[in-house]
This record gives structure tokens, sequence and C-alpha cells, in this order.
């Protein structure tokens, strides 16, 4: 997925349909240290559901545009993408 294309190397990138029921998806992301939920920008409610699922490492990034068109349509970046996390709120 672009987004994984574009991050740096200790990121790594789980992509999952904001309307799935994201089955399996808090048992992917047990051992990793933080997790960022950044869902379509429509999906808000459904991002906090899944940040709860996760648990006390789970944060949410809301962002005014789908990810992987900020990429391809946007002109983001990585260190921008980077910077928006600093504003990721716990659940």
């Amino acid at each position: 997925i672009v987004t994984a294309v574009h991050m740096p190397e200790n990121y790594f990138v789980l992509g999952i349909p904001s309307k799935s029921d994201f089955g399996g998806v808090a048992a992917a992301v047990s051992d990793c240290e933080q997790v960022y939920v950044l869902l379509d920008p429509d999906a808000g409610v459904r991002a906090r559901k899944l940040a709860r699922d996760i648990g006390t490492k789970a944060r949410v990034v809301d962002l005014p545009v789908k990810i992987d068109d900020g990429f391809v349509q946007h002109g983001m970046t990585a260190p921008l993408l980077i910077d928006a996390l600093k504003y990721a709120r716990p659940m």
C-alpha cells in the first residue's frame, strides 16, 4: 500500500478496510509498542472503536483526507505524516 512505501523502517503499516469488523487486528498488533489508528476521514467513530479494542497503546490520528490520497494527490510526505502523529489522541 502507498503508506507502507513512504514510512521509515521503524514504522509498520497494517492496512484494513474501515468498514471491516476489525477481527484479529488487536491480536495482530499486540506486540507493538505504539499503535496509530488512521482510518478514512468519514470513519472517526470506527477509528475510536478500533483504538478501544487495541487498548492503551492505541492513538487515533484524524487526517483531512484518506492517507493514501494524502501521499498520492496532496503532497504528504513521511516527515509530514510523522509530524501529524504528534497530535494523536489516546482513547
